[in-house]
C-alpha cells in the first residue's frame, strides 16, 4: 500500500489539490454574491477608509486572496527546493 502512495504521489497531491480548491470555493461563494448594500454602509459609516486595500477587498474575497498568496508562496519555496536538491535522472 505505501509503494502505491508514493508511486503515483502526483495523484494524491492533485487530489488534496482539488479538496482543498472546492473547500475555498465553498467558502468564498457567499462573500462573492454578497449585497453591495453592506459595503456601501460600511463606507459611509467610516468603518472603513478610502485605501487601495480596502478597495480591492471589496470585491475580492479574503479567501482567494489568501490561496493566491500559498500559491505564490508555495512556487517559490518549490523552486528553492529543487534548485537546492536536484533530481538524479
Amino acid at each position: 500500500m505505501y509503494l502505491n502512495v508514493l508511486q503515483s504521489q502526483w495523484a494524491v497531491m492533485a487530489l488534496i489539490g482539488g479538496i482543498v480548491l472546492v473547500l475555498i470555493i465553498a467558502t468564498s461563494y457567499l462573500l462573492l454574491w454578497r449585497s453591495r448594500e453592506e459595503v456601501r454602509r460600511a463606507i459611509v459609516e467610516g468603518e472603513q477608509k478610502g485605501t487601495r486595500l480596502s478597495w480591492f477587498r471589496s470585491f475580492f474575497p479574503w479567501a482567494l486572496l489568501f490561496f493566491w498568496i500559498v500559491v505564490i508562496a508555495y512556487a517559490i519555496g518549490y523552486v528553492l527546493y529543487v534548485a537546492k536538491n536536484p533530481q538524479n535522472w
